[in-house]
């Protein structure tokens, strides 16, 4: 019981952290990235998993601020466009920091944000779960 409940207290530690970083990230993105450009896809990829099977995609685009080139991995695919490469994407970029940036398609949506939160409670209840379990088993 007690390896369980370090296992549940780290785990759920561990991801909730992740989903709060992910929040945080996203809501300064957003409160910074005052300022657009285009910007050019230059290829299509693909994330991997241990057998070679596509799990996810994204878009590599190089923008430019004030003529110096960026380069950014989007979140996803834009779900509404099939796009190639040398087609232009919107950017929203940070223009204290320039290579902080998103394309305008990976702006969080209330659904996102949503989600991530209810997941991160779940994360959290697992972790005083686990906690719960090792305070038993010590005492």
């Amino acid at each position: 019981m007690l390896g369980m409940g370090v296992i549940m207290l780290v785990g759920g530690s561990a991801l909730l952290f992740s989903f709060a970083k992910d929040i945080f990230e996203d809501h300064l993105l957003t409160t910074r990235a005052t300022a657009s450009t285009e910007g050019t896809m230059l290829s299509l990829e693909a994330n991997h998993d241990s057998d070679g099977t596509a799990t996810s995609h994204y878009y590599v685009v190089r923008y430019e601020v004030d003529g110096i080139p960026y380069e950014l991995k989007t979140r996803g695919v834009d779900p509404r466009y099939r796009r190639h490469p040398g087609d232009p994407i919107d950017i929203d970029y940070d223009p204290n920091n320039p290579k902080a940036a998103r394309a305008t398609f990976d702006r969080p949506d209330g659904k996102n944000t949503a989600w991530t939160i209810v997941v991160g409670l779940i994360c959290g209840v697992i972790a005083i779960a686990g906690a719960l379990m090792i305070a038993t088993s010590i005492g």
